[in-house]
C-alpha cells in the first residue's frame, strides 16, 4: 500500500508525507500499488469537486489498465471512459477552432476490477487520517 502524498503541498493530502507500507518485492506488485495509489487519490479529488456522470481518462494514464479499472471500481455510479487517441490534448484544442472536427477513435468503456476495494480504500483512508467515506 502506498500512502499520500508524493507531491508534498498538492491534492487531496497537502500535509501528509507518502510512504509505502509493506513495500512489494517485485516491480510488477509495486506498479500495481502505485496504480491503485492514483486511482485512490484521484477518486478523493473528484469526491471533493463534485465529480459525477462521465469522467473521461487520457493521456498517459489510459495504458495504465489497474489505475482506470480501480477508478471505476471505487467510483461505480459513474461511467468511466478512456481515449485512445495519443494525440487527445492536442485534438481539444483544435477542436476549440474546429468544433466539426470528428475524433479518428472511439471512447471504451472501463470495466471495474472484479474484487471489492471497499474494505482496502476505508484501511487506506484510514491510514491517511482521513474520516469517512468518500462518494
Amino acid at each position: 500500500m502506498v500512502l499520500p502524498s508524493f507531491a508534498p503541498g498538492f491534492g487531496p493530502f497537502p500535509d501528509r508525507k507518502g510512504t509505502w507500507i509493506n513495500k512489494p518485492t517485485t516491480e510488477v506488485a509495486q506498479h500495481a500499488a502505485v496504480c491503485l495509489y492514483a486511482a485512490l487519490v484521484t477518486h478523493e479529488m473528484f469526491s471533493l469537486i463534485g465529480a459525477s456522470g462521465r469522467i473521461l481518462i487520457e493521456g498517459r494514464f489510459v495504458g495504465a489498465e489497474v489505475f482506470t479499472r480501480a477508478l471505476a471500481t471505487l467510483r461505480p455510479k459513474e461511467t468511466i471512459y478512456v481515449a485512445n487517441a495519443h494525440n487527445d490534448v492536442s485534438f481539444g484544442a483544435l477542436r476549440l477552432i474546429i468544433p466539426a472536427l470528428k475524433p479518428t477513435g472511439a471512447l471504451v468503456t472501463v470495466r471495474p476490477l472484479s474484487v471489492d476495494l471497499t474494505s482496502y480504500a476505508r484501511k487506506w483512508r484510514e491510514m491517511t487520517g482521513e474520516r469517512g467515506e468518500s462518494d
